[in-house]
């Protein structure tokens, strides 16, 4: 968890330190709400890609939902972005112990990103 500290202290609000640091503080059975929601009333623009997963961890959105956020004009961003929310709603349903939602959502981001 320190070196998490130690990068936001870096980049305060880089989202991905952020995101990792709340799927690490869980993972070792801890909460990290508290912080990734100040987090994200700090540095959390909506209308930026990555909010959406911010918001998913935070409860505030459905898998579904942020699939749907990861839509784009350009086909190509499209693509990086949905796969980047298969990825993440893969962690989520990790974090819940929905192993079986977790590996659907991590194949569909393999496979979105063929």
């Amino acid at each position: 968890m320190q070196d998490f500290q130690s990068a936001l202290r870096i980049d305060p609000a880089d989202k991905y330190v952020a995101i990792w640091r709340y799927i690490a503080n869980v993972r070792t059975g801890g909460d990290g709400t508290a912080e990734l929601r100040t987090f994200a009333n700090a540095h959390v623009k909506d209308d930026e890609w990555n909010a959406p997963i911010v918001h998913l961890f935070l409860g505030r959105i459905t898998p579904t939902q942020c699939l749907a956020a990861a839509e784009d004009k350009n086909p190509k961003t499209t693509k990086e972005q949905k796969c980047e929310a298969y990825f993440y709603a893969g962690q989520y349903y990790l974090l819940q112990d929905n192993e079986q939602n977790a590996k659907y959502y991590s194949a569909c981001g393999f496979e979105v990103f063929r």
